[in-house]
């Protein structure tokens, strides 16, 4: 009698790319999240970027109770590119609060602490893409916004992709909601003091994380721009899209 003996082999399981990677190895073989109380797949161990990229663009459907919506078919774009959404997505949103005025320097200056401060989070991310509205403080045109953000891409080694909302589409944008929710959360409270916000924003959780407040405390001067001379070299680092040069731009950084 022959007797068939069969080798049991072992899979290699391997480590997460990065710390707050939000998928799970799956004993399948298979990157996993549990969602709505379910299980859901989005590719094999061999392709972590595959399986987080199909989980970016099927998480909003999933959370929502839908079934996804096949990518590329032109509904929607894929929530994962939004810096805000993103920023959530892998474990803390941030929360940057004012004592003086909502100007260029000081979107700037939140981007800017936002990515100091977290940017080991994001592994090897050489691109972002920002998703703006129509504030005249952070428009395409605006001078001092656009050099700041040259200066940033150049500073980190970063490519920028400016995506900015037509007007009265915010309704679009996803950070409309957690204003919303920050709100109602604040329900009427009287906010008497500075550190009585900060507490309010701080106890607050949207999509069930809870954000990293951070104060910045100066005073921002209106009325700042750049003469035309000054902005020319940074206009022509601005790529601007062929079809909606207004409303689409990319900044690419230059070594040195």
């Amino acid at each position: 009698m022959a007797v068939q003996v069969t080798k049991k082999t072992t899979r290699h399981k391997p480590n997460k790319p990065y710390q707050h990677f939000p998928l799970f190895l799956h004993a399948t073989g298979r990157w996993a999240k549990k969602i709505r109380g379910r299980m859901h797949y989005f590719g094999p161990w061999s392709d972590p970027d595959g399986a987080l990229q199909k989980y970016l663009d099927q998480r909003d459907d999933l959370q929502a109770g839908r079934t996804p919506r096949v990518q590329g078919d032109g509904l929607r774009q894929p929530a994962g590119n939004d810096l805000h959404l993103t920023a959530v997505f892998f474990g803390k949103w941030p929360l940057c609060e004012g004592t003086s005025r909502d100007t260029s320097d000081f979107v700037a200056d939140a981007i800017e602490w936002w990515w100091t401060n977290r940017r080991e989070v994001y592994g090897n991310v050489r691109r972002l893409q920002i998703d703006l509205d129509n504030g005249p403080e952070i428009a395409s045109s605006r001078t001092p916004f656009m050099k700041r953000l040259v200066d940033f891409s150049d500073r980190h080694q970063l490519t920028l992709e400016l995506a900015y909302y037509p007007p009265y589409h915010s309704k679009y944008n996803l950070i409309e909601r957690c204003w919303g929710i920050l709100e109602n959360h604040w329900n009427g409270s009287l906010l008497t003091s500075i550190d009585v916000a900060l507490a309010g924003a701080k106890t607050m959780r949207w999509r069930g994380v809870s954000p990293i407040v951070h104060l910045l405390d100066r005073v921002y001067a209106t009325g700042i721009h750049l003469t035309k001379a000054a902005f020319r070299p940074i206009a022509a680092r601005l790529q601007r899209s062929a079809t909606l040069p207004k409303w689409s731009l990319t900044i690419e950084p230059r070594a040195g």
